[in-house]
This record gives structure tokens, C-alpha cells and sequence, in this order.
């Protein structure tokens, strides 16, 4: 049931009736597999000229999740759906890569630079690594000052970010 609820959420986001999308779960149960790696290759699908930075709590599964979406997308099985989506031919990045019609996506870690790109879509996916660093007021404090002043100023109007975060329990 949760997975039908998060995918019916994310129809929501890619069909304009919510724009910010929470997702809190515990781990293990696919919130990323809908919301990070196939949703933005179903997004680029339906819009192949838009812009996506998907983030996570470091560059290198942030990266991890642009070689899934990347795959998806450069797929025979995506092609014969998508058939309007395509990658660029010089498009052999895992974390940055880019459609023929002028979309890309960018992949990043919490705390990195995005300065230079613009998106339709943000995703951030596990801003942090675990519940230690979630218990951490200066990790906190360093996360929400990144998000404010770096991610959502890269997000163009009218955008929409989906944010997924493990559900931390107190012990």
C-alpha cells in the first residue's frame, strides 16, 4: 500500500497539483527506489527538456542515484515508451548528463555548490547519513542553511522538489 501511495503522490507532483512532496519512511521501503531513481527518469520521460539536481547526503550516492536514472533512461525498454526522450550523445557522466532536447540532470551532495544550474525539479534524498548526524544540531543547522541559501535558490518558479528522508525513531 505505501508504495501505491508514494507513487500516487509523485503522478501528483509530475501533474502540477502539489508542488513539495515529504516523504518520511522507514528504511527499506522503497522510498527511494520510487521517488529518486525512477521517478526522475519517468520525469524526463514525460518532460525531456526539463532540468533536474537530485541531491543526497554526499555526492557519491547522489551520483550513484544519477547512474540508475542515467541507465533507465538510455534503456531500449525506457526508448520504446519514452520515445521522445533521448541522451545526448556525449552524455556517459554518471552524475551529469544531459537529454538531446536540452534537459539535464546534476547530481550533488548536501553542502556542495550548485551555483550555474537552474531546475524544474529538486530532490534531496537522505540529507543526512544517519540518526547521529540527524541528532546533530550543527549538522542541523549546516544542512538547513545549504538547503536555504544554495538548493532552493537553484530551483526555478513554479518548480517542484521532492525531499525523502529516513524516518529516525528515538531509541
Amino acid at each position: 500500500k505505501h508504495h501505491e501511495l508514494i507513487c500516487s503522490h509523485v503522478d501528483k507532483v509530475i501533474n502540477g497539483e502539489i508542488s513539495n512532496l515529504l516523504i518520511f519512511a522507514p528504511p527499506g521501503s522503497a522510498k527511494s527506489t520510487y521517488s529518486t531513481k525512477k521517478f526522475p527518469a519517468y520525469y524526463l520521460g514525460r518532460f525531456p527538456n526539463s532540468s533536474i539536481i537530485c541531491s543526497s547526503y554526499d555526492t557519491e550516492l547522489a551520483t550513484e542515484f544519477g547512474r540508475q536514472v542515467r541507465n533507465y533512461v538510455s534503456s531500449d525498454r525506457y526508448r520504446a515508451v519514452f520515445t521522445g526522450t533521448k541522451l545526448s550523445e556525449d552524455s556517459r557522466s554518471k552524475g551529469q548528463w544531459s537529454t538531446d532536447s536540452g534537459g539535464f540532470y546534476y547530481a550533488t551532495g548536501v553542502g556542495s555548490a550548485i551555483t550555474g544550474r537552474r531546475a524544474r525539479l529538486g530532490v534531496i534524498d537522505d540529507p543526512v547519513k544517519g540518526q547521529a548526524e540527524a541528532d546533530s544540531k550543527s549538522v542541523q543547522e549546516s544542512t538547513w542553511k545549504w538547503y536555504i541559501s544554495d538548493f532552493s535558490t537553484r530551483l526555478v518558479p513554479d518548480s517542484s522538489q521532492i525531499i525523502i528522508q529516513t524516518r529516525w525513531t528515538e531509541n
